[in-house]
């Protein structure tokens, strides 16, 4: 959605590409014209899992709530579980390079992209692969070596506080 909104602004971008797991209401769209949220399912990259993209209305904001012109810009992919871990294993046999789940899918969505349009692909990611340590371990069969600076974060107390509904006494 940002970098709809950046195209918007004058960025040039040719193409955007929607790559999920299986929770594929997104890719199902692009492809019908109909929106059908669903309740999401647990997949090995799970920040994906959504059944209900909150970025969807700005989407359709952005593009006047016309299927036609958001499908001009904007394809869709979706990946199983065993395609994601394959990849993860493919490109670290072929590159030794570690892609975590999440860059495994948008991976595959830009192989497809550029073998059937014959055009650049760039992924934009974030996620290190040590935070998914037991898919990426069980995935290249290696333990992935975990960085200091996250070992420090996950070593940290966590706190939750229980606030009241009202906005009053959350204020």
């Amino acid at each position: 959605c940002a970098g709809m909104m950046a195209h918007n602004l004058g960025m040039p971008v040719s193409q955007f590409i929607a790559s999920v797991n299986i929770n594929d209401v997104v890719t199902r769209f692009m492809k019908s014209g109909e929106y059908t949220p669903r309740p999401s399912v647990a997949t090995i990259s799970n920040a994906m899992d959504v059944g209900d993209p909150s970025n969807f209305s700005r989407i359709m904001s952005l593009y006047g709530s016309t299927w036609n012109m958001i499908k001009e810009d904007i394809i869709g992919y979706s990946y199983n579980d065993k395609d994601t871990i394959d990849t993860i294993n493919r490109i670290k046999q072929i590159e030794n390079y570690i892609l975590d789940p999440h860059a495994a899918v948008a991976y595959l969505a830009c192989e497809e992209y550029i073998k059937e349009n014959n055009k650049e692909c760039v992924i934009l990611e974030t996620a290190h692969p040590a935070k998914f340590s037991e898919v990426v371990n069980n995935a290249t069969s290696e333990n992935i070596d975990i960085p200091k600076r996250l070992t420090l974060f996950l070593l940290k107390n966590t706190t939750a506080l229980h606030c009241s509904e009202n906005y009053q006494d959350f204020k």
